[in-house]
Parts: C-alpha cells; sequence; structure tokens
C-alpha cells in the first residue's frame, strides 16, 4: 500500500490512542482490583501473609472503587499516550523517508521506549528493548493489512 492508501497520521494516532487506551483500561480494572484486594496486608503484621485469616483482608467499599478508578485512568493513559507517541513517530519517519518499512518501526520504538524510559530500568536499556520489540514486530507484520489484493 503507498502513503495515499493509508489513513491520515492523525487519524492512526488518534485510532492507537483509543485502542492502546482500552488496553490499558482493561489492565488497570484487572490489576487494580487484584491489589485492591491485597492493599494493607502484610504491613506492620508478625503472621505470615499467606495466613487464612488475613485472605479476606484489603480495601473495601468506597476505598476500593477509588483505588480501582485511579489504576483504571492512570493505565489507560499511560498505555494510550505510548501507542499514539509511537504510532505518530512511526507516521512521521514513513513520511520523512518516503518509505514504509522496519527502520520506522524501529526509529519509532526506541524514541518511544526512551521517551518513557523509568528511572529505575535506564532510559537506553528501556529504548533499546522497545526498539528490539518494534522491529521484530515490524518485520512479522503483512506488508499489506488489511489484505486486499488476490494473488493469482
Amino acid at each position: 500500500m503507498t502513503a495515499i492508501d493509508q489513513p491520515p497520521c492523525s487519524s492512526r494516532t488518534v485510532d492507537a490512542f483509543l485502542r492502546m487506551g482500552m488496553a490499558g483500561f482493561s489492565w488497570g480494572l484487572f490489576v487494580g482490583s487484584y491489589d485492591a484486594g491485597k492493599k494493607g496486608i502484610g504491613r506492620n503484621l508478625s503472621i505470615s501473609i499467606d495466613h487464612p485469616s488475613l485472605r479476606l483482608a484489603g480495601l473495601s467499599g468506597l476505598a476500593n472503587a477509588s483505588y480501582v478508578a485511579k489504576a483504571i485512568a492512570n493505565n489507560s493513559v499511560k498505555w494510550g499516550l505510548c501507542g499514539g507517541l509511537y504510532v505518530s513517530l512511526n507516521c512521521g519517519f514513513e513520511v520523512l523517508r518516503t518509505k514504509r518499512d522496519w527502520i520506522n518501526g524501529t526509529l519509532a520504538g526506541a524514541l518511544t521506549g526512551a521517551a518513557v524510559g523509568s528511572k529505575k530500568i535506564g532510559i537506553i536499556k528501556t529504548a533499546l528493548a522497545a526498539s528490539v520489540i518494534c522491529s521484530t514486530l515490524e518485520m512479522m507484520k503483512p506488508a499489506e493489512y488489511p489484505p486486499t489484493r488476490i494473488i493469482k
């Protein structure tokens, strides 16, 4: 597919933000609910976390709902921004280089990884890991999506 056949970069960026935001919503819902059930366990206690009397400990009621809502919002925004940033950079490199290949994904992954690199892991390691993952995924995807041509 040529660049003319593609939707504009802004549409692709918004689409990626919304899709990854929904993935972050799901992740925040599941992880937030799990963590809210574990919240408070093991603090200043002399007994093991696996003790049967502590299995039902954790947040409940409004505190639980608030904790889960914050986890959902936090993950939705973070995941959405990462997806939107990656797609906008990938599209930008595609326009600058006038090519659609794996190098665009590699560069976009490295810059996205550097932008969201955690302080604990380090920006260089995160950028390198994101670059490797993105370039691998770029090489694995079909040349044309959705496939519209029939090969005879």
